[in-house]
């Protein structure tokens, strides 16, 4: 009886702490402007850019917006995703980027506000049972590559990651993305993350992360119950 009875209280224990990390990614949503504290990154301005950044909840963004988001995102990866065996399907694609929990972060031009040159999607969302800021999309115009405007947006999201008490960024690459996967692994020290999933015929992607040191400011982080035992 006494067994069952520890068994039961480690299984709550488990439950409550999934529950206080959905409550933890849930605060991290609901933050207007994950900018505000930044705004030393709200321009970039290396290599012969001038840009400005801004963050906005996808039902912020106007129709407009939507339409050369999704357009910079087909062009650059509808080709790689008839590659895969996931194959490209628009309107999915299109409900993907633009649900209620979809958060971004716009690249435009600092004199022409309208165009958007480059920008993330994230969340934050709970993945194999941690906090985690999740890279859905990363898109860099052509006209920007090689000036750092990627490593620049991928570093900014680490420190959004930290500002917010996250344990990793994740993201997900195609195995036949060599370039991108050169670009996480080599230049900005991502793994494959013990979650992603073997290789195989039915899934031809990896799930990559990248741990983010704990941040001490951050209140009342969650605490995993083997280490609320110990």
């Amino acid at each position: 009886m006494e067994k069952g009875k520890r068994k039961k209280a480690a299984r709550q224990m488990v439950t409550d702490y999934l529950v206080s990390l959905e409550q933890h990614c849930e605060t991290a949503q609901r933050v207007p402007d994950q900018l505000a504290a930044l705004a030393p990154f709200r321009t970039y301005t290396k290599n012969g850019c001038d840009l400005t950044l801004a963050f906005k909840h996808a039902d912020q963004l106007t129709q407009e917006e939507k339409l050369h988001i999704f357009e910079l995102t087909e062009t650059n990866m509808k080709a790689l995703y008839e590659q895969s065996i996931l194959g490209w399907h628009r309107q999915d694609k299109w409900d993907e980027m633009f649900h209620y929990d979809a958060r971004y972060i716009l690249v435009t031009d600092s004199d022409r506000r309208r165009h958007i040159r480059a920008f993330v999607h994230v969340r934050f969302i709970v993945e194999d049972k941690q906090d985690v800021l999740y890279c859905y999309e990363i898109q860099v115009h052509s006209g920007l590559h090689s000036r750092g405007v990627g490593s620049f947006l991928m570093r900014l999201l680490e420190l959004v990651a930290f500002y917010n008490g996250m344990s990793k960024v994740m993201l997900t690459v195609f195995h036949h993305n060599r370039g991108a996967f050169r670009f996480y692994t080599h230049k900005l020290k991502y793994d494959v993350d013990p979650f992603s999933p073997p290789i195989s015929e039915e899934c031809d992607w990896y799930i990559m992360s990248k741990p983010i040191k704990p941040n001490p400011n951050f209140p009342r982080k969650p605490v995993p119950p083997q280490l609320q035992a110990s």
